[in-house]
């Protein structure tokens, strides 16, 4: 388990493969203008500011591509998390309905998980899931800017940051694994 919390705010994507919905959370960018059903504006590497709603939209269309046709990034929401010990608050949601564009169908068991260092030095882990059948099992390998995600990621319009809030500065590795969870439930177990 990480040393840093959530706080002081995460996104929470809703995936929904075609059969199950699954929820992805990422860390992002201390966010201000933070009331319930307001849009929240969130502060991007490069600096300058979004609007989560629109972060959220490039993010979607980076994501979509590691998804098989029959999975869709259903909705985003913004949950506020002020302080450590505050339970997490639901702020704002904002639809999406993007469809994957992964060239294969779907392993509904597969997740790719990316890691990189973090400008105070610690890991940030983007766990995408599940994936496109295409990617191979079992498979680690240096992660470089010519991954859509890693680009997206250590681009100076992302948002996400490490739990120890700080923005990525290097990709380190990425790998394909079958998440066991998804594997027992795919198979009944």
């Amino acid at each position: 388990m990480t040393q840093f919390d959530l706080s002081p705010g995460f996104a929470k994507l809703q995936v929904f493969d075609g059969h199950r919905t699954h929820y992805q959370t990422l860390p992002i960018s201390t966010p201000t203008g933070v009331a319930v059903g307001d849009d929240p504006t969130i502060g991007k590497k490069g600096g300058g500011t979004i609007a989560f709603s629109a972060a959220m939209i490039e993010y979607a269309a980076v994501y979509k591509t590691f998804l098989p046709p029959q999975t869709t990034i259903v909705e985003a929401s913004f949950w506020s998390k002020p302080t450590v010990d505050d339970d997490p608050i639901w702020i704002f949601s904002h639809p999406l309905t993007v469809v994957g564009t992964g060239s294969t169908g779907a392993s509904y068991k597969q997740e790719i998980i990316q890691s990189y260092r973090t400008q105070l030095g610690h890991i940030l882990k983007l766990y995408l899931g599940p994936v496109a059948a295409d990617y191979p099992n079992d498979n680690v390998h240096p992660l470089t800017t010519a991954d859509a995600m890693a680009a997206y990621v250590l681009g100076s319009t992302s948002v996400i940051v490490g739990r120890d809030g700080a923005f990525a500065i290097g990709a380190l590795k990425s790998s394909s694994k079958t998440n066991d969870k998804w594997r027992k439930l795919e198979l009944g177990i």
